[in-house]
């Protein structure tokens, strides 16, 4: 299965999330092998403007260059920024093995 293929499984969840928490979560999914259009779902994209397509935020360019993910399964409770706007965020790191 390519990368694609398996993130594929996990855009279920994004929608699952997304009816959980409530339309003020926005929950997306990337794939980081693709850092300019890395959103490959997303719910609530109102709050930051992303959309599918859309590229990596600058935090996550620097999660992925410091290679923060090798070390931990996920990073919670921060302060993000978008649309001049703090808020508290969390990511879940799905690290794929691909042969």
């Amino acid at each position: 299965m390519t990368n694609k293929e398996i993130l594929s499984i996990f855009v279920p969840i994004v929608n699952f999330f997304s009816e959980i928490l409530g339309e003020n979560t926005e929950i997306v999914l990337h794939d980081v092998s693709n850092p300019e259009h890395s959103v490959i779902a997303i719910q609530n994209g109102f709050h930051s403007g992303r959309t599918i397509g859309s590229s990596l935020t600058d935090f996550a360019f620097q999660v992925t260059n410091n290679q923060a993910y090798t070390t931990q399964d996920y990073l919670v409770n921060y302060t993000a920024k978008a649309r001049g706007k703090d808020f508290i965020a969390s990511t879940f790191y799905i690290k794929i093995m691909v042969n």
